[in-house]
């Protein structure tokens, strides 16, 4: 993931493909890593995948 913005112990990244935008914050302090991210679909396949991910 191509990362686009650094500040202090976060790293902000984000990906845009063919039906898809994907966004990651990763945190790294001096006990935890912390990753958040986010999706959201465009397809209908991105939908189903991420569907069939969401549930499991």
């Amino acid at each position: 993931m191509p990362i686009s913005a650094r500040q202090g112990g976060e790293a902000l990244m984000n990906v845009s493909t063919a039906g898809l935008d994907a966004w990651a914050s990763i945190v790294v302090d001096g006990r935890y890593v912390t990753l958040r991210s986010s999706v959201k679909t465009d397809a209908w396949r991105s939908r189903l995948h991420w569907g069939v991910v969401k549930k499991t």
